[in-house]
């Protein structure tokens, strides 16, 4: 039976979801393009604004009023004012990391918002895929190393919840100001610390839904802050309960976490002395968990039908996977020692992650269990401890020349083992690294050229081990030693009026994942000194950009280009059915355009583009001529907001996230007879918050992430890597369809 309405659709035909459908489209389609006008606007507009500020200061002073500055310590420690700085940096701030709160849980989610080059978020624990400008970054909390080089986990953001944070520094592409793993850039998670004189109570709360089964999450937090004349103190703890993600069809999501708990930790206890507080020593502990809760078993897809991954009630094999971070760290500053700063920080982390248990080609042993019958998890151990410090000198020598010295010391040992067969995947990688460094930096008027280099002595040592089937292949252990040096030059021109254009020349140091590079030698008797693949990854990158900042817009524009002459890329065999690490030429170039403007006092327009191309080859003496893969360059992306304060108590944010389709490599196959051909259609994603502070009450927000319910597939899923040619696999995703969530932040 059907029934018609006044605008003549027949409801309950056949053709009813198609209709529904197509005007769900049309309604999509409305509020992007308004949205992506928007943007536009701001950035068309920005000029206008640009103008009408000279203009009004023309007869005065020819200069617009000083804008506050903002600070970064992501350069050089101590702190550097971003107008000072020759190069992309970003800071991500406590409003737009408490807007993300809001809306989700994924960390990264703030990151692929307000990064321009950032790849989309994997919506989940697990960051594979996930880079910056193309390449995978370094992920510092308070300067401390959180990302496992030597063994590549994927989960190196995820290791402080986000109500900790305070803000987020980033340094965009190859950076020498750090050591190992710096070659993609550097993503530094500023915690809170206690600021305001007296105690201060911050409570939050909030419950999720996508209003289907097994699906209501929360999540609560209390931060206390107390500073007074003798010390000061910061703690926080957060709970966070996640249930299962549904897709916008209402299917189980296939990630590789379903329904999980975490909590964080933190404690943070400082006191300044000496004379006018010139002194400060400050310690910092930090305890991240993360468990699932073991009552959901993952389906696999198959991409010929186009049935993504999904999941099932049901008690997962093995034991559930978790991971523990633990943070401590002491440092020292001195603001005034022979005119200079001094910054000495000593830390300690350690880190367990256990993954899901599979029967995968990679664990099987015919001495154990028949083959495509034995059950197995990895788990990785990773450990760090170290030094880092600098002495920042200002006018040393002679007005406007700043020297800055410091040596860094570092040891970091990994290891993977099969947690069910106690089975050495990765024998411990033992790293260690001793390095000096020096930059000079000299400003004079408009003018700022900084340069310098960073000498990494470091070695490797493995101990003699025996490869797990199917290579079950000796490999005689052995100490390697590496020396480094890499260097970086830029310069900075404030030309007036908030205009500003910068040219920088920067390297990153790195090695390729040695874990999963030596648990796969299959040459009998090798030695780690003949295993090619441990050379190391020097990054280098130029970079040109301009921006304008003033009262109310500002807009950067940057053009880059990285290349390694002996990069890393991932590579799959189907014959093996294993991912193995190739070493050929890697070269990223692309173009990254942000911009916001203040149309009015209580409304804010922001956007931002990018366009990322990487290209590599099949092997040496081949062209540079194959399109490096979607787990590494993300698509082009186009970001618009616009937050809009309608009464003094409340606002509205609306956000839409656009990827435009990429397709690569048609036709063309690797080596090892794979496929390289990656098709990925592009999608549009709509966000909104309404948010209202109240006297008593606190500040409450109603979000909604993919606010339209859009049915996207996840760009990771067109990896080539993770296409195999039976059809059923894993990492075939599609992705979070409408969340709703209430939230309230409290504070006294």
């Amino acid at each position: 039976m059907t029934t018609q309405n006044k605008r003549g659709l027949r409801l309950g035909s056949a053709d009813t979801p198609r209709v529904l459908a197509a005007q769900s489209n049309k309604v999509h389609r409305a509020v992007t393009s308004i949205l992506t006008l928007t943007a536009l606007a701001a950035f068309g507009l920005a000029g206008k604004t640009f103008a009408q500020d000279a203009s009004s200061q023309s007869s005065v002073d020819k200069e617009p009023p000083k804008l506050e500055e903002v600070i970064v310590t992501a350069v050089n420690r101590i702190g550097k004012a971003v107008d000072r700085i020759p190069g992309a940096v970003n800071v991500v701030s406590q409003a737009e990391v408490a807007q993300n709160v809001a809306m989700t849980e994924d960390i990264t989610k703030v990151l692929e918002h307000q990064l321009p080059s950032y790849s989309p978020s994997r919506e989940g624990r697990y960051t594979f895929g996930e880079t910056l400008r193309g390449r995978i970054p370094l992920y510092l909390i308070d300067g401390i190393p959180q990302s496992t080089p030597l063994r590549e986990a994927s989960v190196g953001s995820y290791f402080v919840d986000q109500s900790m944070i305070e803000r987020v520094e980033v340094i965009n592409g190859p950076s020498a100001s750090e050591g190992l793993g710096g070659q993609g850039g550097i993503i530094n998670y500023i915690t809170k610390s206690a600021r305001n004189e007296g105690t201060e109570v911050n409570l939050d709360a909030k419950v999720s839904s996508e209003f289907h089964d097994d699906r209501m999450g929360w999540r609560t937090g209390l931060n206390v802050s107390h500073k007074n004349d003798l010390f000061d103190i910061f703690a926080g703890v957060a709970l966070v309960q996640r249930d299962v993600d549904y897709d916008a069809h209402g299917r189980v999501m296939g990630v590789d976490n379903f329904d999980t708990s975490e909590h964080d930790l933190m404690l943070k206890l400082g006191k300044s002395f000496g004379a006018s507080d010139s002194q400060r020593i400050q310690f910092m502990i930090n305890r991240f968990y993360y468990t699932d809760d073991g009552d959901y078993v993952q389906i696999f897809g198959n991409r010929p039908l186009g049935l993504t991954d999904s999941g099932q009630p049901g008690t997962p094999p093995g034991t559930a996977q978790n991971q523990v971070m633990n943070q401590q760290s002491i440092e020292y500053r001195n603001n005034a020692l022979f005119g200079g700063n001094l910054l000495i920080q000593l830390f300690r982390d350690t880190e367990q992650a256990l993954n899901p248990a599979t029967i995968d080609p990679t664990k099987q042993d015919v001495r154990i269990a028949p083959v495509g019958t034995l059950l197995d998890q990895s788990e990785i151990l990773a450990s760090k401890k170290g030094v880092r410090s600098i002495y920042v000198r200002p006018d040393f020598l002679l007005n406007g020349l700043e020297w800055d010295i410091g040596t860094d010391y570092l040891q970091d040992t990994t290891e993977q083992t099969l947690a069910l067969t106690h089975r050495i995947w990765v024998p411990p990688l033992k790293y260690s690294s001793i390095a000096p460094f020096m930059q000079l930096e000299y400003e004079y008027g408009p003018v700022t050229v900084r340069g310098g280099a960073r000498h990494e002595h470091a070695k490797l040592d493995v101990d003699s081990f025996t490869t797990i089937a199917p290579y079950n292949t000796f490999v005689h252990g052995g100490e390697l030693k590496f020396d480094k040096s890499v260097f970086n030059v830029g310069g900075i021109y404030r030309i007036g009026w908030g205009l500003s254009a910068y040219l920088s020349y920067s390297q990153g140091f790195g090695l390729s994942d040695v874990g999963r590079t030596l648990r796969s030698v299959a040459t009998p008797n090798q030695s780690l000194a003949g295993v090619a693949n441990l050379t190391p990854i020097l990054t280098t990158n130029r970079e040109v950009g301009v921006n304008w900042r003033t009262s109310r817009a500002s807009v950067g524009a940057a053009l880059y280009r990285s290349y390694s002459p002996l990069g890393s890329t991932q590579s799959f065999d189907p014959k093996t059915q294993q991912v193995f690490i190739a070493r050929t030429p890697t070269q990223v170039t692309g173009f990254e355009l942000s911009a916001d403007w203040k149309a009015l006092d209580k409304l804010t327009v922001t956007g931002a583009y990018s366009r990322t191309v990487g290209k590599t080859n099949l092997a040496a003496g081949y062209p540079l001529n194959v399109d490096m893969t979607a787990d590494k360059i993300p698509p082009q992306k186009i970001y618009a907001s616009v937050n809009y304060a309608f009464v003094p108590n409340a606002s509205v944010m609306l956000s839409s996230t656009t990827y435009l389709g990429r397709h690569v490599n048609a036709g063309v196959i690797s080596l090892s007879n794979a496929s390289l051909q990656e098709d990925f259609g592009g999608y549009t994603l709509l966000d909104g918050s309404l948010s209202y502070q109240t006297k008593r009450l606190g500040n409450f927000t109603l979000a909604a992430e993919n606010l339209l319910n859009r049915y996207y597939i996840q760009e990771i899923s067109s990896s080539s890597i993770n296409q195999v040619p039976s059809g059923v696999n894993a990492y075939y995703l599609s992705g979070r369809g409408r969340m709703v969530s209430l939230s309230d932040s409290f504070k006294w």
